[in-house]
Protein backbone atom coordinates (compact mmCIF):
# COMPACT_ATOMS: atom_id res chain seq x y z
CA UNK A 1 0.00 0.00 0.00
CA UNK A 2 1.70 3.49 -0.99
CA UNK A 3 -0.81 5.79 0.24
CA UNK A 4 -3.32 5.02 3.33
CA UNK A 5 -6.71 4.47 2.37
CA UNK A 6 -8.24 6.06 5.04
CA UNK A 7 -6.37 9.50 5.21
CA UNK A 8 -4.40 9.40 2.43
CA UNK A 9 -1.21 9.87 3.42
CA UNK A 10 2.41 7.55 2.67
CA UNK A 11 4.37 7.54 6.43
CA UNK A 12 3.97 3.56 7.87
CA UNK A 13 5.07 2.16 10.58
CA UNK A 14 4.87 -1.63 12.15
CA UNK A 15 1.83 -1.83 14.94
CA UNK A 16 2.45 -5.29 15.59
CA UNK A 17 3.98 -8.50 14.19
CA UNK A 18 2.48 -11.24 15.80
CA UNK A 19 1.00 -14.69 14.06
CA UNK A 20 -2.37 -16.62 12.95
CA UNK A 21 -3.14 -18.51 16.64
CA UNK A 22 -6.05 -20.09 15.63
CA UNK A 23 -5.25 -22.16 12.33
CA UNK A 24 -1.98 -21.84 10.58
CA UNK A 25 0.80 -20.41 13.25
CA UNK A 26 2.20 -18.62 10.03
CA UNK A 27 3.75 -15.31 11.09
CA UNK A 28 1.70 -11.61 9.82
CA UNK A 29 2.26 -7.90 10.36
CA UNK A 30 -0.02 -5.25 11.11
CA UNK A 31 1.59 -2.12 9.66
CA UNK A 32 -0.14 1.42 10.50
CA UNK A 33 -0.21 5.05 8.77
CA UNK A 34 1.03 7.36 11.66
CA UNK A 35 -0.90 9.84 10.73
CA UNK A 36 -4.23 8.77 11.16
CA UNK A 37 -3.45 5.51 12.77
CA UNK A 38 -5.28 3.26 10.10
CA UNK A 39 -3.46 0.17 10.32
CA UNK A 40 -3.36 -3.37 7.61
CA UNK A 41 -2.25 -6.91 7.73
CA UNK A 42 0.47 -6.27 5.66
CA UNK A 43 1.45 -9.80 4.38
CA UNK A 44 -2.58 -11.12 4.10
CA UNK A 45 -4.01 -13.96 1.38
CA UNK A 46 -5.75 -12.43 -0.78
CA UNK A 47 -9.61 -13.33 -1.43
CA UNK A 48 -8.57 -16.48 -3.56
CA UNK A 49 -6.14 -17.99 -1.10
CA UNK A 50 -8.07 -16.17 2.21
CA UNK A 51 -10.60 -18.98 2.71
CA UNK A 52 -8.04 -21.95 4.56
CA UNK A 53 -7.34 -19.48 7.76
CA UNK A 54 -11.41 -19.93 8.40
CA UNK A 55 -11.13 -23.72 8.80
CA UNK A 56 -11.51 -24.22 12.30
CA UNK A 57 -14.28 -26.23 13.62
CA UNK A 58 -15.12 -23.36 16.93
CA UNK A 59 -15.03 -20.23 14.21
CA UNK A 60 -17.72 -18.36 16.44
CA UNK A 61 -19.22 -16.48 13.74
CA UNK A 62 -19.77 -19.69 11.81
CA UNK A 63 -20.76 -22.34 14.18
CA UNK A 64 -23.42 -23.42 16.73
CA UNK A 65 -21.36 -25.29 18.88
CA UNK A 66 -22.53 -24.86 22.57
CA UNK A 67 -19.92 -27.17 24.05
CA UNK A 68 -17.82 -25.99 27.12
CA UNK A 69 -18.97 -23.20 29.61
CA UNK A 70 -17.10 -20.68 27.10
CA UNK A 71 -19.40 -21.39 24.12
CA UNK A 72 -22.67 -21.55 26.17
CA UNK A 73 -22.14 -18.41 27.99
CA UNK A 74 -21.12 -17.10 24.51
CA UNK A 75 -24.46 -17.62 23.33
CA UNK A 76 -26.69 -16.11 25.95
CA UNK A 77 -24.85 -13.03 25.78
CA UNK A 78 -25.56 -13.01 21.76
CA UNK A 79 -29.12 -13.32 22.47
CA UNK A 80 -29.32 -10.51 24.71
CA UNK A 81 -26.83 -8.17 22.33
CA UNK A 82 -29.56 -8.94 19.38
CA UNK A 83 -31.97 -6.96 21.21
CA UNK A 84 -29.03 -4.49 22.13
CA UNK A 85 -28.06 -3.95 18.66
CA UNK A 86 -31.17 -3.54 17.22
CA UNK A 87 -32.20 -0.58 20.01
CA UNK A 88 -28.59 1.49 19.15
CA UNK A 89 -29.81 1.60 15.63
CA UNK A 90 -33.60 2.05 16.75
CA UNK A 91 -32.19 5.29 18.77
CA UNK A 92 -31.42 7.33 15.49
CA UNK A 93 -34.00 5.72 12.84
CA UNK A 94 -37.33 4.28 12.97
CA UNK A 95 -36.74 1.39 11.38
CA UNK A 96 -38.81 -0.35 8.69
CA UNK A 97 -36.08 -2.04 6.66
CA UNK A 98 -32.74 -3.30 6.63
CA UNK A 99 -29.67 -4.94 5.50
CA UNK A 100 -27.19 -7.38 7.60
CA UNK A 101 -24.54 -7.63 5.36
CA UNK A 102 -22.30 -11.45 7.24
CA UNK A 103 -25.09 -12.50 8.57
CA UNK A 104 -23.50 -15.65 10.03
CA UNK A 105 -25.57 -18.21 10.95
CA UNK A 106 -28.58 -15.67 11.13
CA UNK A 107 -29.51 -15.34 14.73
CA UNK A 108 -29.65 -11.25 14.27
CA UNK A 109 -31.76 -11.39 10.94
CA UNK A 110 -34.33 -13.69 12.43
CA UNK A 111 -34.04 -11.41 15.41
CA UNK A 112 -35.09 -8.39 12.98
CA UNK A 113 -37.59 -10.64 11.22
CA UNK A 114 -39.93 -11.71 14.24
CA UNK A 115 -40.12 -7.77 15.14
CA UNK A 116 -42.05 -7.45 11.66
CA UNK A 117 -39.13 -5.14 10.26
CA UNK A 118 -38.33 -6.24 6.88
CA UNK A 119 -35.02 -7.34 6.67
CA UNK A 120 -32.61 -8.63 4.09
CA UNK A 121 -29.61 -10.92 5.60
CA UNK A 122 -26.26 -11.20 3.05
CA UNK A 123 -23.37 -13.99 3.93
CA UNK A 124 -20.93 -14.71 1.66
CA UNK A 125 -20.01 -18.40 3.40
CA UNK A 126 -21.98 -21.59 2.25
CA UNK A 127 -21.93 -23.46 5.48
CA UNK A 128 -22.84 -20.05 7.36
CA UNK A 129 -26.03 -19.62 5.16
CA UNK A 130 -26.99 -23.25 5.18
CA UNK A 131 -26.70 -22.76 9.44
CA UNK A 132 -29.34 -20.29 9.32
CA UNK A 133 -31.45 -22.58 6.39
CA UNK A 134 -31.34 -25.05 9.13
CA UNK A 135 -31.84 -22.90 12.49
CA UNK A 136 -34.40 -20.15 10.78
CA UNK A 137 -35.49 -21.49 7.69
CA UNK A 138 -33.32 -17.82 6.28
CA UNK A 139 -32.17 -18.12 2.73
CA UNK A 140 -29.64 -15.49 2.98
CA UNK A 141 -28.04 -13.67 0.01
CA UNK A 142 -24.59 -14.87 -1.46
CA UNK A 143 -23.88 -12.09 -3.69
CA UNK A 144 -24.02 -8.28 -2.61
CA UNK A 145 -23.66 -7.11 -5.84
CA UNK A 146 -27.52 -9.10 -6.46
CA UNK A 147 -28.57 -7.21 -3.91
CA UNK A 148 -27.27 -3.74 -5.17
CA UNK A 149 -28.50 -4.69 -8.63
CA UNK A 150 -32.04 -5.27 -7.53
CA UNK A 151 -32.20 -1.55 -6.98
CA UNK A 152 -33.84 -1.90 -3.76
CA UNK A 153 -32.91 0.63 -0.83
CA UNK A 154 -33.25 0.20 3.06
CA UNK A 155 -33.69 2.41 6.35
CA UNK A 156 -30.66 1.00 7.55
CA UNK A 157 -27.32 -1.48 6.91
CA UNK A 158 -25.69 -3.53 9.69
CA UNK A 159 -22.25 -4.57 9.97
CA UNK A 160 -21.18 -6.44 12.81
CA UNK A 161 -17.59 -7.55 13.11
CA UNK A 162 -17.55 -7.47 8.96
CA UNK A 163 -16.26 -4.32 8.08
CA UNK A 164 -12.32 -5.58 9.17
CA UNK A 165 -12.59 -8.95 6.67
CA UNK A 166 -14.08 -7.35 3.56
CA UNK A 167 -10.77 -6.88 0.70
CA UNK A 168 -12.42 -4.09 -0.96
CA UNK A 169 -13.36 -1.81 1.70
CA UNK A 170 -13.80 1.28 -1.27
CA UNK A 171 -16.38 -1.07 -3.22
CA UNK A 172 -18.29 -2.30 0.11
CA UNK A 173 -18.77 1.91 1.00
CA UNK A 174 -20.02 2.00 -2.91
CA UNK A 175 -22.86 -0.23 -1.76
CA UNK A 176 -23.67 1.47 1.55
CA UNK A 177 -24.51 4.69 -0.14
CA UNK A 178 -26.24 3.14 -3.05
CA UNK A 179 -28.43 0.71 -1.11
CA UNK A 180 -29.09 3.13 2.06
CA UNK A 181 -32.10 5.65 1.34
CA UNK A 182 -31.90 9.15 1.42
CA UNK A 183 -32.16 9.28 5.56
CA UNK A 184 -30.61 5.69 6.06
CA UNK A 185 -28.01 4.89 8.74
CA UNK A 186 -24.47 2.80 8.41
CA UNK A 187 -24.17 1.19 11.41
CA UNK A 188 -20.63 -0.78 11.99
CA UNK A 189 -18.66 -2.66 14.48
CA UNK A 190 -14.95 -3.27 14.60
CA UNK A 191 -12.45 -3.60 17.07
CA UNK A 192 -10.95 -0.70 18.73
CA UNK A 193 -7.13 -1.67 18.84
CA UNK A 194 -5.93 1.49 20.42
CA UNK A 195 -8.02 0.01 23.86
CA UNK A 196 -6.87 -0.82 27.15
CA UNK A 197 -6.99 -4.23 26.37
CA UNK A 198 -5.37 -4.39 22.90
CA UNK A 199 -2.30 -2.06 24.67
CA UNK A 200 -2.24 -5.06 27.53
CA UNK A 201 -1.82 -8.48 25.46
CA UNK A 202 0.39 -6.86 22.43
CA UNK A 203 0.58 -9.16 19.63
CA UNK A 204 -1.39 -11.73 21.70
CA UNK A 205 -4.74 -9.87 21.19
CA UNK A 206 -7.06 -12.03 20.27
CA UNK A 207 -9.04 -9.18 18.38
CA UNK A 208 -6.43 -8.61 15.81
CA UNK A 209 -7.16 -11.92 14.64
CA UNK A 210 -4.36 -12.82 11.83
CA UNK A 211 -5.13 -13.02 8.72
CA UNK A 212 -8.49 -13.12 8.77
CA UNK A 213 -8.61 -9.72 10.09
CA UNK A 214 -7.54 -7.63 7.04
CA UNK A 215 -7.81 -4.13 8.70
CA UNK A 216 -7.53 -2.68 12.27
CA UNK A 217 -8.90 0.75 12.88
CA UNK A 218 -8.74 3.30 15.53
CA UNK A 219 -11.72 5.76 16.27
CA UNK A 220 -10.39 8.32 13.85
CA UNK A 221 -9.22 5.89 11.37
CA UNK A 222 -12.90 4.79 10.64
CA UNK A 223 -14.66 8.34 11.03
CA UNK A 224 -12.29 9.39 7.96
CA UNK A 225 -12.61 6.26 5.87
CA UNK A 226 -16.45 6.80 6.17
CA UNK A 227 -15.92 10.64 5.54
CA UNK A 228 -14.52 9.95 2.35
CA UNK A 229 -17.27 7.89 1.37
CA UNK A 230 -19.86 11.27 2.29
CA UNK A 231 -20.90 9.43 5.56
CA UNK A 232 -21.08 11.79 8.78
CA UNK A 233 -20.48 10.26 11.76
CA UNK A 234 -23.70 10.73 13.95
CA UNK A 235 -22.65 8.58 17.29
CA UNK A 236 -20.19 5.39 18.81
CA UNK A 237 -20.80 3.00 21.54
CA UNK A 238 -19.16 0.87 23.27
CA UNK A 239 -19.89 -2.93 22.84
CA UNK A 240 -20.38 -3.88 26.92
CA UNK A 241 -19.53 -7.64 26.73
CA UNK A 242 -16.56 -7.62 23.59
CA UNK A 243 -13.68 -6.82 26.48
CA UNK A 244 -14.24 -9.61 28.68
CA UNK A 245 -14.51 -12.44 25.82
CA UNK A 246 -11.26 -10.77 23.61
CA UNK A 247 -9.34 -10.88 27.19
CA UNK A 248 -10.01 -14.77 27.48
CA UNK A 249 -9.64 -15.35 23.97
CA UNK A 250 -6.34 -13.38 24.33
CA UNK A 251 -4.95 -15.46 27.50
CA UNK A 252 -6.16 -18.70 25.41
CA UNK A 253 -3.25 -17.97 22.96
CA UNK A 254 -0.69 -17.06 25.66
CA UNK A 255 -2.07 -20.48 26.77
CA UNK A 256 -2.20 -19.21 30.50
CA UNK A 257 -4.43 -21.66 32.43
CA UNK A 258 -6.59 -20.88 35.13
CA UNK A 259 -4.57 -17.81 36.07
CA UNK A 260 -4.79 -16.48 32.93
CA UNK A 261 -8.66 -16.32 33.17
CA UNK A 262 -8.89 -14.47 36.26
CA UNK A 263 -6.76 -12.32 34.97
CA UNK A 264 -8.88 -11.92 31.71
CA UNK A 265 -12.06 -10.94 33.80
CA UNK A 266 -9.61 -8.21 35.02
CA UNK A 267 -8.20 -6.67 31.79
CA UNK A 268 -11.51 -6.68 30.48
CA UNK A 269 -13.58 -4.88 33.84
CA UNK A 270 -10.79 -2.54 33.43
CA UNK A 271 -11.09 -2.05 29.07
CA UNK A 272 -15.10 -2.10 30.07
CA UNK A 273 -15.11 0.60 32.60
CA UNK A 274 -12.36 2.69 30.12
CA UNK A 275 -15.31 1.91 27.25
CA UNK A 276 -18.13 3.41 29.74
CA UNK A 277 -16.19 6.54 30.23
CA UNK A 278 -15.34 7.13 26.70
CA UNK A 279 -16.95 4.97 23.79
CA UNK A 280 -13.50 5.86 21.68
CA UNK A 281 -11.59 3.58 24.55
CA UNK A 282 -13.57 0.94 24.25
CA UNK A 283 -12.52 -2.90 22.91
CA UNK A 284 -15.29 -2.86 20.37
CA UNK A 285 -16.72 0.10 19.14
CA UNK A 286 -20.36 0.50 17.42
CA UNK A 287 -19.93 3.53 14.80
CA UNK A 288 -23.48 5.01 13.45
CA UNK A 289 -23.42 6.95 10.31
CA UNK A 290 -25.91 9.10 8.13
CA UNK A 291 -25.30 9.97 4.33
CA UNK A 292 -24.01 13.13 4.26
Amino acid sequence: MDTCIACKKSAFETLIASKDYCVSREDFTVTKCTNCGFAFTANAPDAQHIGKYYEQADYISHTDTKEGLFFKVYHKVRTYMLGQKLAYIKAHNLIKSLLDIGSGTGYFVNHVKHLKIEVLGFEPDAAARAQAKKNFDLDLESSLEEVRQSKKTFDAISMWHVLEHVHELDVYFEHFRSLLNDKGLLVIAVPNYTSYDASFYKKYWAAYDLPKHLWHFSPQSVKLLAANHQFKHVQSYAMPFDPFYIALLSEGHKKSGIFGKIRALCVGGISFFKGLVSSEKASSIVYIFSKN
